[in-house]
């Protein structure tokens, strides 16, 4: 959650419950704030990365041997019912390889009133029940009773769902290169930083400047790129629109600006990994991540649940946005996979002066290779 406190007050002071809404007077989710003397508290708040760790490093593939995809994952799902006498149904798509968890635990769904933020217990009796589509397509019809609840009629509810999804795949990049944008006034080219307007930057090419702020800036202008740090937009928990910052000291712009770079953009998908960069950039290139914490991964070797924001940056719905529904806490996910084993080589140098290799055998713990007889 992002958390905006009114002008006055704190969170650690002041805030007791939150709600998100869902309209003008709606809510689609509350609660209470743990509370220690009084005073509101987060805890493990550095634990919010949505990058899980492969068990090995240089991963190749998530595919089997055939090059199939077979990734089975757990996931909730937030859904939008409305009951008519107290129930309410909803079905997923027959053929999709998806079905509702079943049998069904207290942690499995979560049923709240859209509007009164009311919880309801889902572990009641017969309060969440899933059945067939009438042939092989699994547990894919879903009926929430409230009527054993005290609601009778017509209520909107949000639903967390638990969904087993059997080939779960991932959401494939691709590279826009040569992307422009052209700041023609003094107030926006001098601006401290300046956005990009996309989410997940691969790479900024340059920052050209024109002689003054009457002349458009072209390709062929001073490039003070080095002027600028370059934020891509990643964060923890969400791939942002990514910034140019100019660096403490650095000179001001004296003329107008075109800035150009790539991005990636994103297809729909399950979550990333090594094969969202197949056809986008050599894998020697694919990108690493450093977390808030100082954790360096390598993008390639993980599974990816981050969603992506809009060209806006305001929200994960809108053009450019991609939303990726975040696996269920303590779930397995199953799939096969490949990957490189390391190798460890020496270099010497033999009697005439050349450089050679000894190559070493590939292996998960790489032994190194003897020295040469007449090697140095």
């Amino acid at each position: 959650f992002d958390l905006n406190m009114n002008t006055g007050k704190t969170f650690k002071g002041d805030a007791e419950k939150f709600l998100t809404t869902g309209g003008s007077t709606g809510s689609d989710f509350s609660g209470d704030f743990v509370q220690a003397s009084s005073q509101a508290q987060l805890f493990e708040t550095g634990a919010n990365n949505l990058l899980y760790k492969m068990p090995f490093d240089a991963i190749k593939t998530i595919r089997t041997d055939s090059n199939a995809i077979d990734t089975t994952m757990t996931v909730r799902r937030v859904l939008t019912m409305t009951t008519s006498s107290g129930i309410a149904n909803a079905t997923l798509g027959a053929g999709s390889n998806e079905v509702f968890q079943s049998p069904i635990t207290a942690n499995d769904y979560y049923i709240a009133d859209a509007n009164s933020g009311t919880v309801y217990n889902a572990a009641a009796a017969g309060a969440v029940s899933v059945s067939t589509g009438g042939g092989a397509s699994g547990n894919i019809n879903i009926q929430i009773d409230l009527t054993g609840q005290g609601v009778s009629g017509t209520a909107t509810l949000v639903v967390v769902a638990t969904v087993i999804k059997s080939l779960a795949e991932e959401s494939q990049k691709t590279l826009n290169v040569n992307q422009q944008i052209n700041k023609t006034t003094s107030g926006t080219a001098t601006a401290t930083t300046i956005m990009l307007g996309k989410a997940d930057i691969y790479r900024v090419t340059g920052v050209h400047m024109s002689a003054d702020f009457s002349t458009n800036a072209t390709t062929s202008d001073e490039n003070i790129l080095n002027r600028y740090t370059v934020d891509n937009g990643q964060r923890d928990n969400f791939y942002g629109i990514g910034s140019i910052t100019r660096k403490p000291g650095a000179l001001a712009p004296t003329g107008r600006l075109k800035i150009v770079f790539e991005y990636f953009s994103a297809s729909a998908g399950d979550y990333f990994s090594v094969d969202s960069y197949d056809g986008a950039v050599a894998y020697e290139d694919i990108p690493s991540y450093n977390t808030a914490t100082g954790a360096k991964f390598e993008l390639r070797d993980v599974l990816d649940f981050r969603p992506r924001v809009d060209d806006t940056g305001a929200n994960f719905t809108g053009t450019g946005s991609l939303g990726i529904e975040i696996p269920k806490i303590s779930s397995n996910i199953i799939s096969d996979f490949q990957f490189y084993l390391p190798r460890t080589d020496k270099i010497f140098l033999d009697p005439n002066g050349n450089f050679k290799v000894i190559k070493g055998v590939s292996n998960q713990n790489p032994p190194t290779p003897a020295d040469s007889d007449d090697g140095m």
